[in-house]
């Protein structure tokens, strides 16, 4: 079983908030589900309904970094909320450090390829197949 947007979804509204604001000291401005107006001027943020905001966010993040090749749904969840909310290039930096920590092979080039995700999935604490002591 692998992770799947239509789980990650149930999060989205909790984690980004469904309002529309415009905070002052928040440099993003116009912001809704997340998304702000500063950082992609082309979504109609003021307009934006909760079903397009879905299928933005699954192409902008969740099919773009092809999350549903990860087999833990949590660390899926907690995987595209850290793209959502940060550089992705640094966030899959961080992401491939902590993978080589944990005893993968993994060139740290910021692109989340096939061999991120295969030391991914066999580093989750779910998947006993893998640990540091007998990395592959």
């Amino acid at each position: 079983m692998t992770a799947s947007f239509d789980s990650f979804k149930l999060l989205l509204v909790p984690l980004e908030g469904d309002k529309l604001t415009d905070i002052a000291d928040d440099a993003g401005g116009l912001t809704r589900y997340g998304i702000s107006k500063v950082m992609h001027p082309e979504v109609d943020v003021a307009n934006i309904t909760l079903q397009d905001a879905y299928k933005w966010y699954e192409q902008n993040y969740w099919d773009r970094y092809q999350l549903s090749r990860i087999d833990s749904q949590e660390i899926a969840n907690k995987l595209m909320s850290f793209l959502i909310n940060e550089n992705p290039t640094t966030v899959i930096h961080c992401l491939q450090r902590a993978v080589s920590r944990c005893g993968g092979f993994v060139k740290e080039d910021g692109i989340l390829g096939p061999n991120t995700i295969y030391f991914l999935n066999l580093a989750n604490p779910r998947n006993r197949k893998y640990s540091r002591s007998n990395s592959l």
